[in-house]
């Protein structure tokens, strides 16, 4: 009796015409860029009926090891780079790669302890980096229009967190940048914010002339002694202010919005880290606070020096940048 070789012969002749998936569509990345975050990726669209999909996630275009989930938490080392995704769509024809575009990690994320995007209506403010430094609100900080959502608006009230290593000041790089409102009105020398609330243990802290619109940010030396730079600011007009401390090269230094970085020389190292918490809007020893209505927005520390790319990012065009910085 003869063998069934018509049946056998057109089984391998409809294997064979099965082809490999094709993509139709990238896969795409999905969550917020930033180390801790979880991301998402699809598969993308195929035609050829995938029965599978298998996952390679990738930085700077290299394999992360055991990276092969359809969900990645970002991690450290990803900051400053570019995150992509090969998704293999595989059938009985064979398996097909296709990669996503690139999805980029905000060098801002590099040494940032501290973010405050300043959204709630009232009350406390939540730290976006997960580090859980909220500030408390001592009673009657509300919200305006921000330079991007909300702004915190005081009204003789104030914003604080204990001193932690995240916030503190000392001898150390540091980059402060906060965007700030100031009304037409007031008198005195109200601080905008500070870590200086006992004399012993004053780190740094940023005071505003309210008859000259001269704004000075201080720097403390043991004993203790100040080291200033001072800017101009406008009333009734939002402006990105970033002041740093640059330890290595005994250098503090100053920028209001888009302009020319303005720094100084410490001379000297400066007074270490003490107990005084960190104040945002907080009253002077005389009480002076400054004006209702005034507003702080997108107040961020980082324990480095800012490059001065990453200040002019920040400014964005007079736009600013929020985390996650994208």
């Amino acid at each position: 009796m003869p063998l069934p070789r018509t049946i056998g012969t057109g089984r391998v002749l409809q294997a064979a015409r099965v082809a490999a998936p094709v993509n139709t569509a990238l896969p795409a990345i999905s969550g917020t860029l930033a180390p801790g975050q979880t991301l998402t990726a699809s598969t993308g669209t195929w035609s050829g009926a995938p029965a599978s999909y298998s996952y390679q996630w990738k930085r700077g275009g290299v394999a992360i090891g055991g990276a092969t989930s359809s969900t990645y938490v970002v991690q450290s080392a990803d900051i400053g780079t570019t995150l992509t995704v090969t998704v293999t769509a595989s059938n009985a024809g064979g398996a097909t790669a296709a990669t996503s575009a690139g999805s980029a990690i905000s060098s801002l994320h590099s040494s940032l302890t501290a973010y405050w995007q300043m959204e709630a209506a009232s009350g406390n403010r939540a730290d976006a980096t997960g580090r859980g430094n909220t500030l408390t609100d001592s009673g009657g900080t509300t919200s305006g229009v921000g330079i991007i959502g909300n702004a915190a608006q005081f009204s003789a009230s104030n914003l604080s967190i204990a001193n932690n290593a995240d916030v503190a000041g000392g001898d150390v790089d540091i980059t402060i940048a906060f965007w700030l409102y100031v009304p037409s009105g007031g008198s005195g020398f109200p601080e905008i914010f500070g870590v200086d609330e006992t004399l012993a243990n004053r780190n740094y802290s940023a005071f505003l002339n309210m008859s000259t619109n001269v704004l000075t940010m201080q720097f403390f030396r043991s004993g203790p002694t100040a080291v200033t730079r001072t800017i101009t600011i406008s009333r009734d007009v939002w402006q990105l202010v970033i002041v740093w401390h640059d330890s290595v090269n005994d250098l503090m230094g100053i920028r209001l919005n888009g302009g020319a970085d303005s720094t100084v020389a410490t001379g000297g190292v400066l007074q270490a880290n003490g107990t005084s918490p960190l104040q945002i809007g907080r009253a002077t020893s005389t009480g002076t606070r400054i004006p209702t209505g005034s507003r702080i927005d997108e107040f961020g520390i980082w324990r480095r020096v800012l490059t001065s790319g990453e200040r002019t990012t920040l400014y964005n065009s007079g736009a600013g940048k929020t985390w996650p910085f994208l």
